[in-house]
């Protein structure tokens, strides 16, 4: 089996970034599982499940809205741990079935945003955690329409920076430009 390297990182620090120059190498035996992608389509899978467990309350004109159901999420734990229940295992079963199908790469590079809450550290080799400051995320992501309020929201999904650090192999402070960052990563990864 192949070692598995976990990316994690707040939103706008250039995790997605990091992980396509990582799926872009000439290296043949690298591969990259984007977990979040994942989740989307056991999400989308999983609507009959999840109106059952949160009613229509996170549906928008018939479709489920991810902002809504991230508020239901927050305000009822319960509910929140059925739905983790539900939808965790089909997101590892088809990560593993990824990582099996990667049976070639030396590395397989596990992008998830949601690394330690899902349990995926505990297959991991090592972790990385791809960083920037609050003002150069902020500055990315307005890019995608969001706003400083915005960002803060979502930011509070995930673990707080300080103990993503703690929890971390390597930090990668991703401050520069995306030349700098590819040659940070060019420096870790000797492609």
């Amino acid at each position: 089996m192949n070692k598995i390297v976990g990316i994690v990182g707040l939103p706008g620090s250039g995790k997605n970034y990091v992980c396509d120059l990582l799926a872009n190498t000439d290296s043949t035996n690298v591969k990259v599982i984007d977990v979040d992608e994942i989740t989307h389509k056991v999400l989308d899978q999983s609507v009959k499940e999840i109106r059952n467990n949160f009613g229509d309350a996170v549906f928008l004109d018939g479709k489920l809205d991810r902002k809504l159901l991230f508020e239901a999420f927050r305000n009822d734990p319960a509910k929140a741990g059925r739905h983790l229940a539900m939808v965790v295992p089909r997101i590892k079963k088809i990560v593993f079935q990824e990582s099996q199908n990667a049976e070639n790469a030396d590395i397989t590079y596990l992008n998830c945003p949601f690394l330690f809450e899902y349990v995926f550290d505990v297959y991991c080799y090592e972790i990385w955690l791809i960083t920037a400051s609050f003002e150069t995320r902020l500055e990315r992501v307005k890019r995608r329409g969001w706003d400083e309020a915005e960002l803060k929201r979502r930011d509070a999904k995930f673990l707080p920076v300080e103990v993503l650090r703690e929890k971390c192999d390597k930090i990668i402070v991703n401050e520069g430009t995306k030349e700098d960052i590819k040659t940070i990563i060019r420096r870790e990864t000797c492609f």
